[in-house]
């Protein structure tokens, strides 16, 4: 399902024949159910639409479960080391959790509703990213320190570079890394608070989801800010978000 991020799996879906459930991660915090059309030979009979949609509950319940499980044991066999995506990123020296499943070495990121574990991102050395099976994204976050203003964003790398700015810049910070545009939307906007850095993707969800939340927010000229921040370095990265936060504070 396309995100306009080429490198992410970031959809499921499922078709019952007269009843089908949808999501797209990067827009939807939930599965939308699809009918046919009214005009359509295929005939409803609600009860068992009722039973279907409680039956997918019930799946989704377990299968929310089970990422729970996989995610937790992924996350207790990870080991804090280097990683090629990190380095493409512009953080050669960072250290993550690493999962080395097979041939491969996937760099994890924990994702919590709370202090609740809930799933994980898992990307690889390409930098193609995904999601576990039937885990819950709605409401899922990973944060970066836990102290002042809320700074709300999609992706981790760019997390990490809003992190690493705001730290040479001494700016306190809290950082939720949302993962998708329509995470990033719901929890902002639920939380009405801090500011949130857009990503400026060809597509435009990016723009459109941080308007929705009504809150102050700065966007690159192009792509996400770690394209930014890897483009100008560190110290005119952190003036630029600083200025920014000065306007919004002289506006306010």
């Amino acid at each position: 399902m396309g995100t306009g991020k080429p490198h992410s799996r970031n959809g499921a879906y499922k078709h019952l024949g007269d009843v089908a459930f949808v999501q797209n991660h990067a827009t939807m915090t939930e599965p939308a159910t699809w009918f046919p059309d009214r005009g359509s030979a295929v005939k409803i009979d609600l009860h068992v639409i009722q039973k279907m949609r409680a039956d997918a509950d019930r799946r989704l319940a377990a299968g929310r479960q089970s990422a729970v499980d996989k995610a937790t044991a992924i996350i207790r066999k990870s080991i804090f080391e280097q990683h090629a995506y990190l380095d493409g990123k512009g953080f050669p020296e960072m250290r993550g959790l690493v999962y080395h499943a097979d041939d491969n070495n996937l760099l994890v990121i924990p994702m919590r509703v709370g202090k609740q574990i809930v799933g994980c991102q898992q990307i690889d050395r390409h930098g193609v990213k995904k999601f576990l099976y039937g885990q819950r994204c709605s409401g899922a976050e990973y944060a970066l320190d836990g102290h002042g203003i809320d700074v709300w964003c999609e992706g981790y790398a760019t997390g990490l570079s809003i992190h690493a700015v705001m730290a040479a810049m001494n700016i306190r910070c809290h950082v939720h890394i949302c993962f998708s545009a329509g995470n990033m939307q719901a929890m902002a906007t639920a939380a009405g608070r801090g500011i949130v850095i857009a990503d400026n993707d060809e597509s435009g969800t990016g723009e459109r989801a941080v308007k929705v939340t009504r809150l102050p927010y700065y966007m690159p000229s192009s792509g996400d800010f770690n394209d930014y921040h890897k483009l100008v370095g560190t110290f005119t990265a952190g003036m630029e978000i600083r200025s920014f936060m000065q306007r919004e504070a002289n506006h306010g």
